[in-house]
Parts: C-alpha cells; sequence; structure tokens
C-alpha cells in the first residue's frame, strides 16, 4: 500500500474529511482529493509531510482503540511546538519529525500534535468525540 492508500484508508475509518487531513498536512483539500484520485502525486516536499504523518498515525492507532482515531490536536506556529513543555521531552522516547517546511508530527500517547498553518485550520476540525 503506498502512503497515500494508508492515509485514505486512516481517513476512511476515522470519519476524516479531506480538509481535516490537507490541515495536518498543511495543502489544500483539493490537493489530498487529487492525490486520493490518482490525478496528481505528492511534490517532494509534501511527499516528506505525507510520509511523517502516515507513520505517526500508524503508531497512534496502536495506542487509540481498534476502531477510534487518535485525539489530534492541530497547533498553530504561533504555538510553538518546539518550545512547548508538555512535548519537549523527545529524549525520555517520544517520536517526533519534523519535515523541512517545519511541520512537526509528535505521538504523545494517542496524540498527534501537527504545526500548522491557523488559517489552514479554522473550522475544519471534527467534532469531539469524532
Amino acid at each position: 500500500m503506498t502512503f497515500i492508500e494508508r492515509l485514505k484508508h486512516f481517513r476512511e475509518i476515522w470519519g476524516w474529511s479531506q480538509a481535516f487531513v490537507a490541515a495536518m498536512l498543511r495543502v489544500s483539500r483539493k490537493t489530498v482529493s487529487n492525490w486520493e484520485r490518482n490525478q496528481t502525486v505528492p511534490l517532494p516536499d509534501n511527499q516528506e509531510k505525507l510520509e511523517a504523518l502516515v507513520r505517526m498515525l500508524e503508531q497512534a492507532s496502536h495506542f487509540a482503540a481498534a476502531a477510534a482515531p487518535p485525539q489530534v490536536e492541530l497547533r498553530t506556529g504561533g504555538d510553538s511546538v518546539g518550545r512547548d513543555k508538555t512535548i519537549g521531552g523527545d529524549q525520555v522516547g517520544r517520536d517526533k519529525i519534523t519535515t523541512s517546511d517545519g511541520t512537526t508530527y509528535i505521538i504523545r500517547d494517542s496524540v498527534v500534535i501537527v504545526a500548522a498553518d491557523p488559517d489552514q485550520v479554522k473550522g475544519i476540525l471534527p467534532p469531539a468525540g469524532a
């Protein structure tokens, strides 16, 4: 399975919209749609983010209940993920991937934290418990 197929699988079983996934990847919803329909392929920087996110979601899925998605918290660049005291302890075994454009994916228990642009995350978070 490709990274796009794996991401689509997670998206479908967890009920996430393409817009929600797009915010995690810092791309447009149309971009995600085009990838899923094999109309375009990710550019190298987007491929890097796609691979990082899928790896984090795979790890998170092991911690989450069988059918439940991991909790996802979208943080903006203004939240300064790298200096956040609650997640700054990567030396104690937390997994962290920061892509070349500064997007950071961190797994802490069943929470994936994503540094994203504020304008991209407004109004697209799924409802609590979804």
